[in-house]
């Protein structure tokens, strides 16, 4: 069964929900029915960024990754520019991070470092402000998947 979600009207909603109703091949529901209901299907880019961390660690889990050992983790930053790659590198050094072979109009970095759910979703707070702050985009991370040796 299929389902869908109607945005607009209640007025529309209930006109499509008696007009599909008769197939049992979709179901209807009358939402999201507040502003909070769809300001949670349309999220924040910040929110956007915690959703997708909190998809790599359980793609890397399901891999059979131990998010507890550290290891390098990748950083990816765009919207580079000449007025502002110098003030980016040198606040990514200032946090401890490594600066990676990058283009133009990017910045490749890294740190050594744990990749469980807090440490990462920390990073990602602080870099989507440091971002913010200097008028470049936060791409995301990426890592390796990392087993304990039994």
């Amino acid at each position: 069964m299929r389902s869908l979600w109607l945005c607009g009207s209640n007025v529309a909603a209930r006109e499509i929900r008696l007009a599909v109703a008769s197939t049992r091949t979709i179901s209807v529901a009358l939402l999201p029915s507040s502003l909070s209901d769809v300001q949670a299907l349309h999220p924040t880019e910040l929110e956007g960024h915690l959703a997708r961390d909190e998809d790599v660690l359980y793609s890397l889990a399901q891999q059979g990754d131990d998010h507890a050992v550290p290891r390098k983790i990748d950083y990816f930053m765009h919207g580079i520019t000449n007025s502002n790659r110098a003030a980016i590198e040198a606040r990514l050094r200032d946090l401890g991070f490594r600066l990676e072979e990058g283009q133009p109009d990017s910045i490749l970095f890294s740190r050594v470092s744990t990749i469980e759910l807090d440490t990462i979703q920390r990073d990602t707070r602080m870099l989507i402000q440091l971002s913010a702050d200097l008028g470049c985009e936060y791409d995301g991370w990426g890592t390796t998947v990392m087993r304990t040796l039994n």
